[in-house]
C-alpha cells in the first residue's frame, strides 16, 4: 500500500503521479499490519479442522519464540568474561576465552600505554615493598630487636605499596571500562540484528489465521501441544470437548503439583521432628551420665 508523501492520498500500486493533486513524486510505502479475519468459528470445526488449526498455530508460535531463544542465547555470551571462563564445559574453550582475554588486555594497554607501563614497572616493586613491610612488622613486634631498623623498613616500603595499589586500582578500572563498552557494543549490535526478525514474527502471529482462531486463554505453545495431543488420541471430536479435556488436565496438574509441595513439607517436618527427638535422647543421656558419676 503506497500513499502520496504530499496530500496523503492514497495511489495505485506502480503509480508515478497523485490523482488528487498531481504530484509527481512516488507514493511512499507504508506496511500496514492487520489482523486478518477469522472465516470459521472454531466451535464449528470438527476433529481434522481443529487439528490442522493447532498445528499451524504451533508453527507459528514455534518461529516466534525461537528467534527469542537465539537473543537470548547471544545476549547471555556478552557475560562478563571471568564468569565465562569459570562456567566453560571443556579445557579448551577456557584457553579460548583466557586468549580472548589477554587480546582485551593487549587493547587496554594501546588505549592506555602510560597506566600500562606505571602497572608494569609497580607490579615488579609491589612484591619486594610487601616483603619488606612484612619483615619490619615482624622485626617491630619480636622484643629482642630494639633498633630503629623496623620503622625504617616500614617507613620505606609503605609509599611504593600505596602507589602501587593506586595504579593498580586505576588499571582495573580502565579494563571494567573497557569490558563494559565492549559489551554494550555487543548488545546493540545483538538487537539491532535480532529485533528484526522477531519483530518479522511477531506480524506472523498477528497475521496467522489459525492463531487467531484460538482464544486468547489456549494462545500458548503448552496449550496447543496438549491439546494436538488430545485429538490425537481421540479422546476429543470438537472443542468443546477438546477445552474441557485440557482444563482437567491442568486442574491434575495443580493438584499434583500441590500435593508434592505438601509430602516435601511433610519430609521437612519429619526430618526436624527426628532432629528434635534425638537431640533430647542426647541431653538426656548426659544428664543421666552427669548425675551418676557428679
Amino acid at each position: 500500500m503506497a500513499f502520496c508523501s504530499k496530500c496523503g492520498t492514497e495511489m495505485m500500486d506502480g503509480a508515478s503521479f497523485c490523482g488528487a493533486c498531481g504530484n509527481k513524486s512516488g507514493g511512499v510505502a507504508v506496511q500496514v499490519v492487520e489482523r486478518p479475519q477469522v472465516a470459521n468459528n472454531i466451535s464449528k470445526m470438527d476433529r481434522q479442522e481443529l487439528l490442522a488449526t493447532f498445528k499451524e498455530a504451533i508453527r507459528v508460535l514455534y518461529g516466534y519464540e525461537a528467534c527469542r531463544e537465539l537473543m537470548a542465547e547471544q545476549l547471555d555470551e556478552t557475560e562478563d568474561f571471568d564468569i565465562a571462563i569459570r562456567q566453560a564445559p571443556g579445557i579448551q574453550m577456557k584457553r579460548e576465552l583466557r586468549k580472548e582475554w589477554r587480546k582485551r588486555d593487549q587493547e587496554v594497554k594501546e588505549l592506555h600505554p602510560d597506566l600500562a607501563k606505571k602497572e608494569l614497572i609497580f607490579s615488579f616493586i609491589a612484591a619486594p615493598c610487601f616483603f619488606l613491610l612484612i619483615l619490619g612488622v615482624v622485626m617491630l613486634i619480636a622484643p629482642s630487636v630494639t633498633s630503629s631498623l623496623p620503622l625504617l623498613l616500614i617507613f620505606i616500603s609503605l609509599p611504593p605499596l600505596v602507589m602501587a595499589l593506586s595504579i593498580d586500582s586505576k588499571w582495573r578500572k580502565a579494563k571494567s571500562e573497557y569490558n563494559d563498552k565492549l559489551k554494550q557494543n555487543k548488545l546493540a549490535s545483538v538487537q539491532r540484528n535480532e529485533q528484526p526478525k522477531i519483530d518479522a514474527a511477531l506480524i506472523a502471529c498477528e497475521r496467522s489465521v489459525a492463531l487467531n482462531t484460538v482464544p486468547p486463554a489456549y494462545r500458548y505453545t503448552y496449550a496447543l501441544e496438549q491439546m494436538t495431543r488430545i485429538l490425537q488420541n481421540f479422546l476429543a471430536d470438537n472443542w468443546k470437548e477438546c477445552a474441557d479435556k485440557y482444563e482437567e488436565h491442568m486442574h491434575r496438574m495443580r493438584l499434583e503439583s500441590q500435593m508434592e509441595e505438601i509430602n516435601e513439607l511433610a519430609e521437612i517436618s519429619a526430618f526436624y521432628s527426628q532432629q528434635a527427638k534425638r537431640s533430647a535422647g542426647a541431653a538426656a543421656l548426659f544428664s543421666g551420665l552427669n548425675f551418676f558419676f557428679g
